[in-house]
């Protein structure tokens, strides 16, 4: 069972998760979110961060071109696409990147399995937001989603009920982003502990 972190703005949060040993660190560029960080920040947030931690990129409906060039600029490993982007747009990427799909009523797994890619991160959704809704993932789709797919959980995970997202889930990784905030892009140092120790106690 791996964790990521995402959202991650200040470097001493960053170390936190290393302490942590947290495996994926995610990072917002998506301009209009309040957990936003430019190329450079994130360029200081990765000094010293090697590469047996995998690093993020989340996007919401940028050009191909433009994902590639922070990859390259800021040395993030992996794009997480988190808006309307199509399988064709994945495939035409020349970065490592998965698709982030938000779990609509209708949402079958069908609809998922079109992304390339041994990754998929299922997220809550809530009308015209792309993320960070702090909505529920639809479990049982999940669940369905791990016979074909290396499955990221997200959406509404806490240390309070991450436990129980696992055991109903068994995702490859736990994906969590306010759930261990003191504010929006302010992680808690306290709750990060608690999150990863929930997911330590499954012995998972």
């Amino acid at each position: 069972m791996q964790i990521k972190i995402c959202g991650l703005t200040r470097r001493d949060d960053v170390e936190k998760c290393l302490q942590l040993q947290v495996e994926w660190l995610g990072f917002n560029c998506y301009q209009n979110s309040p957990r936003y960080v430019t190329p450079d920040q994130i360029k200081k947030l990765l000094q010293g961060v090697d590469d047996s931690t995998k690093t993020v990129g989340v996007f919401v409906n940028t050009s191909n071109r433009e994902v590639e060039q922070i990859l390259q600029e800021t040395g993030l490993q992996y794009a997480q696409l988190h808006g309307d982007e199509t399988p064709e747009d994945l495939q035409a990427l020349n970065v490592e990147a998965f698709k982030a799909v938000r779990s609509l009523p209708n949402t079958q797994v069908e609809d998922i399995l079109c992304y390339q890619g041994d990754y998929v991160l299922l997220d809550g959704a809530a009308q015209g937001l792309y993320g960070g809704t702090g909505q529920q993932a639809d479990w049982n789709l999940a669940k369905k989603l791990t016979a074909f797919k290396k499955v990221f959980l997200a959406g509404g995970l806490n240390p309070k009920n991450v436990k129980e997202a696992v055991r109903a889930v068994r995702p490859f990784a736990v994906d969590v982003c306010g759930g261990v905030e003191a504010s929006k892009g302010i992680k808690d140092h306290v709750l990060l502990e608690e999150f990863v120790g929930a997911i330590a106690s499954l012995g998972i």
